[in-house]
């Protein structure tokens, strides 16, 4: 270094000394690394106005993970860096005006730090020396910014850390309020709120944002699933309690039949205990609980039927006796058929029959990656039913047509 070079910073510091107070005093041979216009770029952790130089080395000294200083002698701009000048990528080193100054920390004497030398405070606070030595929380980092669901960030974060108080403003998606926004708190830690849903979420909502609307298909996204948006048939809206209707698109049918085979020995009328319970239904609609996707299997409000038919998702006749639960050589006459395509909705992959009744046996088939189900279920009598609640989950893969329902916002 020239000793033209020497001398300006010995006179930079000898005149900061003066100025500060305390009258802190180094070895200017301790910092023959200081850098006269030469600036670090992208590895700030935050930045602020001190009263010299030695103040802002002192801060960086109290602050875990600061590797090294720039220091702006005319403005008195000091920024704590993670990383120094040694480790830096080229990239982040950058000519700056002359006023500017850049030193690693491992270049001065810790002792500068005072009681606070050694500190093990966490990356989102420093240490203050007064009264007694002790961690404060100085922001909060960017690397725990909140991912908000459904947004996004519409503020610039350029520092590694924020101050306590920084509000972060967030644009939300399409269906959701306009904006929300996250708020660095006391504890260092980021608080948030969600973005409002600005589509109805049930068909009672669906009647608080608009008070006439009537029967029909609605679109909605039901919080329960992740704001999966669905199409929902309300039905009932001109009573206080509405209720939600999945329309399938598609024979969803069941037949309990009028003929028994006994032992496969003969096709004849059904007889003794099974008379009485034989039975046909088609459904056009199906009644569903939007917390939970739950089917309402005994809901018939949308199906035609005949005499005793099985109910929703659940297969039986008296055809004849199944042995070891093996379907006999004559076969089950019991059939439900559910086609959930063009709903949006399949049941669940982790959904279960059980055989129930005597001598039952069962046979289920999936169909169109799952949205189909074949139920081929029988006894004497016997059959199969859903072993507890017949749950839907969404079929991201399943593409309803947007003009199909009614798009309503509540705003």
């Amino acid at each position: 270094m020239h000793l033209t070079t020497l001398a300006f910073f010995a006179a930079v510091l000898l005149t900061e000394v003066a100025q500060n107070v305390g009258q802190m005093c180094t070895d200017v041979r301790s910092v023959y690394n200081l850098k006269k216009g030469v600036r670090l770029s992208d590895v700030q952790i935050h930045s602020f106005k001190v009263r010299g130089l030695m103040i802002c080395v002192q801060y960086c000294l109290l602050k875990t993970g600061c590797k090294s200083i720039n220091y702006n002698i005319g403005t008195g701009i000091c920024e704590l860096n993670s990383q120094s000048f040694m480790d830096s990528a080229p990239s982040n080193i950058q000519a700056a005006a002359s006023s500017f100054v850049q030193s690693d920390i491992q270049n001065w004497p810790t002792t500068l730090a005072g009681p606070c030398v050694n500190h093990t405070c966490s990356l989102n606070s420093r240490c203050v020396t007064s009264p007694v030595p002790e961690c404060v929380v100085s922001g909060c980092l960017r690397s725990d910014i909140p991912e908000i669901p459904y947004t996004t960030l519409n503020t610039t974060v350029s520092y590694l850390e924020s101050p306590v108080g920084t509000v972060l403003k967030y644009i939300c998606d399409k269906d959701f309020l306009p904006e929300t926004w996250a708020e660095c708190d006391a504890t260092g830690n980021w608080t948030f709120t969600n973005c409002q849903l600005a589509v109805p979420s049930s068909c009672a909502s669906v009647k608080q944002c608009h008070p006439n609307s009537t029967d029909g298909e609605y679109w909605m996204r039901l919080p329960k699933f992740h704001f999966y948006q669905t199409r929902i048939y309300c039905h009932d809206m001109r009573t206080g309690n509405p209720k939600e209707y999945l329309t399938l698109q598609f024979h969803n049918h069941g037949i309990y039949p009028a003929i028994t085979n006994r032992n496969c020995g003969g096709e004849g009328k059904l007889t003794d205990n099974c008379l009485s319970h034989e039975g046909e239904v088609w459904y056009e609609k199906i009644r569903v609980d939007l917390q939970t996707m739950e089917i309402k299997q005994d809901d018939t409000t949308f199906a035609r039927s005949s005499g005793n038919p099985p109910k929703y998702g659940s297969a039986r006749d008296c055809y004849t006796e199944h042995h070891n639960r093996l379907v006999s050589q004559c076969g089950v006459k019991g059939e439900f058929t559910i086609n959930l395509r063009k709903t949006g909705w399949i049941v669940s992959p982790d959904q279960k029959w059980r055989e129930v009744g005597w001598k039952a046996a069962m046979n289920i088939s999936y169909r169109n990656n799952g949205t189909v189900i074949y139920l081929r279920c029988g006894g004497y009598a016997g059959g199969c039913y859903p072993s507890g609640p017949l749950l839907l989950v969404p079929n991201m893969a399943d593409i309803v047509e947007e003009t199909s329902a009614k798009s309503i916002r509540c705003e």
